[in-house]
């Protein structure tokens, strides 16, 4: 599996080779700075293509929801998906295009947090 976040600035763009990197790497570092009361969770909106005879198929989707310093973080994701032939029909490549600004920003603001905090607690 080849997953790739479209980002050319972006902390948490670039190439991961598996599943399990991928999450590691993104959606864990990121459900890490969001509120437990609005988790990251992507809604659903659109689906086009994937009828098992198409290789490619888009998915839109929404998530809506704070970080644990209170910066709201409501993104929109289209995701590219890439299938192998039938009948395995599994996901080979995923690209991930996001508003990589808002990312970075949300990002950037809970390490920020967490150095103010470090700060405070050694005085």
């Amino acid at each position: 599996l080849e997953w790739t976040v479209m980002s050319q600035t972006g902390a948490l763009g670039g190439t991961y080779h598996s599943a399990a990197d991928f999450r590691e790497k993104t959606i864990v570092k990121l459900g890490s700075i969001m509120d437990p009361d609005t988790p990251l969770r992507m809604k659903l909106h659109n689906i086009i293509g994937g009828s098992g005879t198409d290789e490619w198929t888009t998915i839109e989707m929404q998530n809506e929801g704070k970080t644990k310093n209170g910066m709201e973080y409501n993104q929109k994701y289209a995701w590219c998906v890439r299938w192998s032939p039938l009948p395995e029909g599994k996901i080979v490549q995923v690209r991930a295009y996001l508003d990589s600004k808002l990312l970075d920003d949300v990002i950037t603001a809970d390490e920020e947090n967490k150095i103010k905090k470090e700060a405070a607690s050694e005085i």
